[in-house]
């Protein structure tokens, strides 16, 4: 019980402070964001170009450029 306990996770503040709650479900919905950006944007370069290498470039631009979540 006690090796259990120990590699469950606490959620004990996501019980008791609404302020963290608050900033966990931000968090979610911001990945969940940046997710979305990361699938859409080569699927509308190609959409838009028709080219696979322009695809390739955008995702690697991409990944070039600063996340301002992080």
């Amino acid at each position: 019980m006690r090796l259990l306990r120990r590699l469950v996770l606490d959620l004990t503040p996501l019980r008791t402070s609404r302020d963290f709650r608050l900033v966990f479900a931000a968090a979610g919905v911001s990945g969940f964001g940046s997710f979305i950006t990361y699938v859409t944007l080569p699927y509308q370069v190609y959409q838009l170009t028709g080219d696979p290498l322009l695809v390739g470039l955008a995702r690697r631009l991409r990944a070039r450029t600063p996340d301002p979540a992080r």
